[in-house]
């Protein structure tokens, strides 16, 4: 893999077309383990092809919603939390830490009918 630094931006596509966890959620604790489990893998697949990038980095999760009906910004960083660690494991990052990810975010967007999860990774120095 080519290692560059900084990076603009990536942006990797989830295959969900809303958050799997979300922060207010009350699940039962085996439950959210696997769910947090099947994020993390199909984070890692949906890395694999993109350059590692040693950082530093911000990583934004951008939850598309259909409506606007209103809704916790925060509710993704479980999602947001697995999905680093998927990144991670797929070598796009070389570690979840502060030295390489020095902020993680999420934001809402609206797109009339459109439902949507990815996350953007940009580098800054």
């Amino acid at each position: 893999m080519t290692t560059i630094a900084p990076v603009d931006k990536i942006t990797i596509v989830m295959p969900f077309s809303t958050l799997p966890l979300r922060s207010n959620q009350r699940l039962h604790w085996h439950k959210k383990a696997e769910l947090t489990r099947q994020i993390r893998y199909m984070a890692k697949l949906a890395a694999y092809g993109f350059p590692e990038i040693t950082g530093p980095v911000a990583v934004t999760l951008i939850w598309t919603v259909p409506d606007k009906r209103r809704r916790d910004v925060g509710a993704g960083s479980p999602t947001l939390k697995a999905a680093i660690d998927g990144i991670v494991d797929a070598k796009v990052l070389p570690a979840d830490d502060s030295t390489v990810v020095t902020e993680e975010r999420c934001r809402i967007e609206y797109r009339k009918g459109e439902s949507a999860v990815r996350i953007e990774i940009e580098g800054h120095g």
